[in-house]
């Protein structure tokens, strides 16, 4: 951001409550003194470069260690019901809801018509 003339933070992305801070911190400057900002919030890749990616270039147990130990849905869980802000029980409705609205987001798109092949290069190039 530096480089840039503006002004940035890094955090870790995997912390909702670090992320949350560090974007509050930016707003709050960007109100004071309007400009660029950068928020570089980093995060653990939890699925493979692309569909069907063995992931042969990292070891089964590391997965398994940034999964238990980097989802941030995981993490949030443990400090509000570790905090007494929520039950688990009502953290586990909302991630219910939550799936059952995007199967039925999904049933939806796959519902639509395929587009039309002809146009895929329409509105891609200037006239």
């Amino acid at each position: 951001a530096e480089a840039y003339g503006a002004v940035g933070e890094a955090v870790d992305g995997t912390d909702p409550e670090a992320v949350a801070e560090a974007f509050g911190r930016l707003v709050e400057e960007t109100r004071r003194d309007p400009g660029p900002c950068l928020l570089e919030a980093s995060c653990h890749r939890f699925q493979g470069h692309y569909e069907g990616d063995a992931q042969t270039y990292r070891p089964r147990d590391e997965d398994e260690r940034i999964r238990r130990d980097h989802d941030p849905l995981l993490l949030a869980h443990a400090r509000l019901t570790g905090a007494g802000l929520a039950e688990a029980a009502e953290l586990d409705a909302i991630r219910a809801q939550a799936h059952e609205e995007i199967q039925a987001l999904l049933a939806s798109v796959r519902a639509d018509p395929a587009p039309d092949p002809t146009t895929a290069l329409d509105h891609v190039f200037a006239p």
